[in-house]
Parts: C-alpha cells; sequence; structure tokens
C-alpha cells in the first residue's frame, strides 16, 4: 500500500510535534520511503513545527497548524501552513559557523539546518497564513524495497 497524500491538523502545541513524527513513521512503512528520508524529514519539520509554536502565537491562543505530505514516488513535499505572526524563515541570514561558539550569534541555526537538510524549501504568505513547503528527492528504489 502507497500513501499519495495525507492532510493533517495539529493544535499549536509541542506535543503535536512528536505524535506527527510518529504518524509520518507509519506512513513511511507503508511507502517504502528509506529511513534516512524520513529522519531528515521528521527533523526539518520538527525544527519549523518547534519554532511556529515557539514564537508565532506570542499571544498564546490556540491555533491549528495544517500538514499536507505528499510522496509523488521520486520526491516528498510537506506544506505546513499556519496563521501565526508572518515569518519567513528564508529571510534569514546564514549562520556564523566559523567562530567560536562563545562569539556567535543565538539563533539561526536551525532553519540553516532545515535548508541544509532538504533538497527545496519555499516560503510565501498566502491569506494571512505562513506556508512553507519542504521538498526531499528520493533515491532510487533498491530492488523495489526501502533502501536505507
Amino acid at each position: 500500500m502507497m500513501v499519495r497524500e495525507i492532510d493533517l491538523r495539529l493544535r499549536n502545541d509541542g506535543m503535536e510535534i512528536r505524535q506527527l513524527a510518529s504518524t509520518l513513521e507509519y506512513i513511511g512503512g507503508l511507502s517504502n520511503i528509506p529511513s534516512k528520508a524520513l529522519f531528515r524529514l521528521n527533523l526539518a519539520i520538527d525544527e519549523l513545527l518547534t519554532n511556529t509554536i515557539s514564537y508565532g502565537y506570542p499571544d498564546a491562543r490556540e491555533a491549528e497548524i495544517n500538514v499536507r505530505l505528499r510522496h509523488t514516488g521520486d520526491r516528498l513535499e510537506v506544506r505546513l501552513a499556519d496563521d501565526g505572526i508572518p515569518f519567513d524563515p528564508l529571510t534569514l541570514p546564514d549562520p556564523d559557523t566559523t567562530s567560536d561558539l562563545d562569539q556567535r550569534a543565538v539563533g539561526g541555526l536551525g532553519v540553516h539546518l532545515v535548508r541544509t537538510l532538504m533538497d527545496g524549501v519555499t516560503y510565501e504568505r498566502d491569506h494571512h497564513q505562513n506556508i512553507v513547503t519542504l521538498t526531499l528527492l528520493m533515491p532510487p528504489s533498491v530492488n523495489g524495497g526501502r533502501p536505507d
């Protein structure tokens, strides 16, 4: 069985991230998605959702974050949409990774990690929503199994 697309609605609560990771692992097993690809995807999603939950709702109101996973065989796309404060993570400059740790500015490493892990990251603001789309290209299948 292959799962081609799934839409999920999460509360802006950090506990939802763990449940989403479990759901993605389950779907990955059904769809023969390589475990390394799932790890990269979960790490990127965790970082973005943590930032959204931590900083996107300064008024602490309850809200929904929409997650759409689309698997087309040669790629995975994840669309994260929230109605938190406007924030384009792609406008952050690359962090300083060469200075001593105690001399570096705080922040920015998580978004840098997301950019590094994914093959594509886009942002748009549409109808009062932040929409981040992650793209991960899939390696060719090895003997039809679940390559790692």
